[in-house]
């Protein structure tokens, strides 16, 4: 589903972030997770695919906005 909301916004895809460095920058890992890579986005958008074993898990809530969207993909 990721990659057509992606090519929907004319945007690229980071697939399977394990780090998130700066707001346009993070890690992931490449050739079957024997090496890692930092990739940088310049979209304003960005639709990234999160490897969640690579996160600790969330304490209790969050501070995160829920929005609700009007448009369809």
């Amino acid at each position: 589903m990721a990659p057509r909301v992606a090519a929907k916004l004319d945007v690229g895809q980071i697939s399977e972030i394990s780090k998130v460095i700066s707001a346009d920058t993070f890690e992931r890992s490449i050739y079957a997770g024997n090496a890692v890579a930092t990739v940088q986005s310049t979209d304003t958008t960005k639709v990234i695919t999160v490897r969640t074993t690579g996160f600790d898990a969330a304490a209790n809530g969050g501070a995160a906005a829920v929005v609700k969207l009007n448009r369809r993909c």
